[in-house]
């Protein structure tokens, strides 16, 4: 912005370079004589509503996001590494703040999501049941008011995509169930394209750039349904922001 300005200055606390999205901005140190702050300047960015995630001052937090960060759950309650029932009752008897850099519970999700790529011997065979049954039929553009755009696109390749994600053969009769049955699907949130990448990976980057230009999704909505006892989440991937379409499926 050409602000010359002592380094301790209030200033920095309330602009700094990054308190919007694509800022170009830099900072560096000078020997130039102190500018001043220029009137267009003096606004603070905070009462014209930061971007999520980029109130706080990284220098001073040590956090580069915020707590309200869009790849963040908004609660504990909603993120599905939250720790269950012993989690809940520590919120409410230590009335303890959402800290997500420091979850306990994250460590674990490693292992977890490990745990949930290893496929199951059966799986491709009953993959193969499912398509040469046709279980699950093709179901373009069908309008269901439990899905928040309320149109659902089901093509043979988004069938694909989504069996491609079940890693267990009873995943795949929860993706078949899904599948014919939207209206058990119970909505619980937005996940944002990136959510849960390394964002500072090329491969993650293209991953992301790629559903963005090329599959034209805005982003996913996470649902919540049951099936033979077991609690299920799948993602709907939002295209174009005018339908959804499945993308993914894990046992919760």
């Amino acid at each position: 912005w050409g602000t010359i300005l002592p380094v301790d200055h209030p200033f920095w606390s309330r602009h700094r370079p990054g308190d919007r999205w694509n800022c170009q901005c830099s900072l560096e140190s000078t020997d130039e004589p102190a500018t001043g702050i220029r009137h267009e300047d003096a606004v603070d960015p905070r009462k014209n509503g930061p971007q999520k995630g980029l109130k706080d001052n990284p220098g001073k937090s040590g956090d580069l996001f915020g707590q309200d960060h869009p790849y963040f759950p908004e609660s504990c309650s909603s993120c599905q590494f939250g720790g269950g029932l012993k989690n809940s009752l520590q919120r409410l008897f230590t009335n303890r703040a959402k800290d997500c850099y420091n979850c306990p519970f994250i460590p674990k999700c490693p292992d977890r999501k490990e745990e949930k790529r290893k496929i199951s011997d059966k799986t491709d065979l009953r993959i193969k049941e499912v398509v040469d049954s046709d279980a699950m039929p093709k179901l373009e553009r069908a309008d269901y008011d439990q899905i928040i755009h309320k149109t659902l696109n089901r093509t043979i390749k988004v069938r694909k995509m989504l069996l491609h994600h079940c890693r267990h053969d009873y995943d795949v009769d929860a993706a078949v169930y899904a599948w014919n049955n939207p209206g058990c699907l119970q909505f619980v949130r937005e996940s944002p394209l990136g959510e849960g990448k390394d964002l500072s990976s090329e491969k993650d980057r293209e991953n992301i750039r790629k559903k963005k230009e090329e599959l034209g999704f805005t982003a996913f909505h996470l649902y919540r349904f049951e099936f033979n006892d077991r609690s299920f989440d799948v993602k709907l991937a939002v295209v174009k922001d005018r339908y959804e379409q499945f993308y993914s499926l894990m046992e919760t």
